[in-house]
């Protein structure tokens, strides 16, 4: 007779102890199998403190054996334990273990050590052919469950593609591109993005409800498109790079998807104007490149957004008033919190990896400065931002490099005023903007106020050069009256251009109603 149990059994291994009660001091061979297969032979003699603390002999009777492959899930699997000599089955011996297509451990590691047992260079390809069919199979299957009419949520979708995972807190374009994917959720769209580097934080997507089309589920903004073919109601391509890109897959790829090429900012406009300040002829064929470009881009597509109502001029009279929309984005109203007395100084926000940020500070370290010191000295600027350039770094009377900013609301309640001096650039600036919202009045440059559409009462904030700008930036600093007017101007007017109701009724005219095939397919030759 045969005394013990079986305490864990899987499809990997089998766990328990035995003794012959025939010969109590005698361990015990043990033959494992199942289905006629001899899984293992083990003498069941290691020492276990349980059966040590029960007073079972010496406690010598434990055995634990690990099957090699695995055993199949797949299937079900009769599992016999016996002594070798008599054949007597041990207590719960056999034991049942039912199929399961649960992908659990031991699938796991039954698939991993099938995989591995391959014999040659020929049979290890095969292996790796019928993986990469798998798993393109699955993929595909998870893209179509994802769209299916079992799935919540709204029937629309979206896909919004960028060239980069947004970061709202370092640059303006992120901040345009978050804003306009939450708009196309309040208007009823579920929303994907894709990028063709996605290894950035996606978290700040994730927690706005937006499907981040990344690894391992995806691996290139190629692969988006043709897993979800004509799985799309809106194909939304952000900046030249990306619309020029895609565009023509897009047509392909989604046919019946409305196609909305926003432009971000005209880039050959920034580089011709570039050209031109610096006295860079060799700059002008790269921005007559980029305007066949982006004009190319904006024929293909269906609509054409832009931030700027300056840019919108530039392009209706070529693409068609009907194709172009103005779609500014919105940002929420973060009047300071702290006192006109509280708070002191000017600040130019930026990012300084782009040239007109830093041909702005030039014009504030260089032209501005100087002035300012003469005028009055106790006025201290500082530059916010990160990427700062070396010659930027040197000590500068009445300048402070504050590197980037972890909070714009803790820094516009430091400062009274912002200054934009760029001397070049295009589109909205979204430094003007976030200055706007929070009541803290901005000089700026005739083209850092391009394309706002900056109502006759906050005309006063425009200069045009150096000595207007210090004057103007003496008076906001120093007299309180005449900021609390032109702050209330600045938070009334971002009220009503920056809202989310604004936002979305604009951005409803650029993606309502999708064209019918027969009409995409003249459109693309025009």
């Amino acid at each position: 007779m045969i005394q013990g149990s079986i305490d864990e059994l899987d499809r990997s291994r089998v766990r328990g102890w035995a003794r012959d009660m025939a010969h109590p001091n005698a361990p015990v061979t043990l033959l494992v199998s199942a289905q006629g297969r001899l899984l293992g032979r083990v003498v069941a003699n290691t020492v276990r403190a349980d059966l040590v603390a029960a007073d079972i002999g010496d406690g010598r009777f434990a055995f634990d054996v690990t099957f090699y492959p695995p055993l199949s899930p797949a299937r079900s699997w009769l599992i016999h334990v016996r002594a070798e000599g008599s054949g007597d089955h041990l207590p719960g011996s056999p034991v049942r273990l039912p199929a399961s297509n649960e992908f659990n451990t031991a699938a796991r590691h039954a698939l991993s050590a099938m995989l591995d047992g391959f014999a040659s260079d020929a049979d290890l390809d095969d292996r790796i052919g019928f993986l990469a069919t798998e798993r393109d199979r699955m993929l595909q299957r998870r893209a179509n469950r994802k769209r299916g009419p079992s799935q919540p949520g709204p029937a629309r979708r979206a896909l919004v593609v960028d060239h980069q995972v947004p970061a709202p807190d370092h640059d303006g374009g992120s901040s345009a591109i978050m804003s306009h994917m939450r708009s196309l959720q309040r208007l009823g769209y579920q929303v994907s993005f894709a990028a063709p580097a996605m290894d950035g934080n996606a978290t700040v997507l994730e927690q706005a409800g937006i499907i981040c089309c990344q690894r391992p589920w995806y691996a290139t903004v190629e692969e988006v498109l043709r897993r979800e073919a004509d799985g799309f109601d809106v194909v939304y391509l952000h900046r030249v790079s990306v619309a020029s890109a895609y565009a023509t897959l897009v047509r392909q790829s989604q046919p019946r998807a409305h196609l909305v090429y926003s432009v971000a900012d005209l880039h050959h406009l920034r580089l011709m104007r570039q050209a031109e300040y610096e006295d860079r002829p060799e700059l002008l064929p790269e921005a007559e490149r980029l305007r066949a470009h982006e004009l190319w881009c904006g024929r293909v597509a269906d609509a054409v957004v832009t931030h700027s109502t300056a840019e919108a001029d530039l392009l209706r009279p070529v693409l068609g008033a009907g194709k172009v929309h103005v779609v500014a984005w919105s940002m929420p109203l973060r009047p300071s919190r702290r006192t006109f007395g509280e708070r002191s100084g000017a600040v130019l926000l930026g990012h300084f990896a782009h040239p007109p940020n830093v041909a702005a500070a030039w014009v504030l370290r260089d032209e501005i400065l100087p002035l300012l010191q003469r005028e009055d000295p106790s006025i201290r600027c500082m530059l916010v931002g990160d990427a700062l350039p070396p010659g930027l770094q040197a000590p500068c009377p009445g300048l402070e490099h504050a590197g980037h900013a972890a909070s714009l609301d803790d820094l516009f309640d430091r400062v009274r005023l912002t200054v934009a001096p760029l001397p070049f650039g295009a589109g909205v600036k979204g430094k003007v903007l976030a200055s706007l919202t929070a009541g803290v009045p901005c000089v700026c440059s005739p083209i850092a106020a391009e394309g706002i559409g900056l109502p006759p009462r906050l005309q006063d904030l425009v200069v045009h050069d150096a000595a207007e700008a210090v004057r103007l930036i003496v008076r906001l600093h120093n007299d309180e009256p005449y900021h609390a007017r032109l702050a209330k101007r600045c938070l009334a007017f971002a009220n009503r251009a920056f809202s989310d109701q604004a936002l979305d009724t604009a951005l409803q005219h650029a993606v309502g109603g999708s064209r019918t095939g027969e009409r995409r397919r003249g459109g693309e030759g025009e």
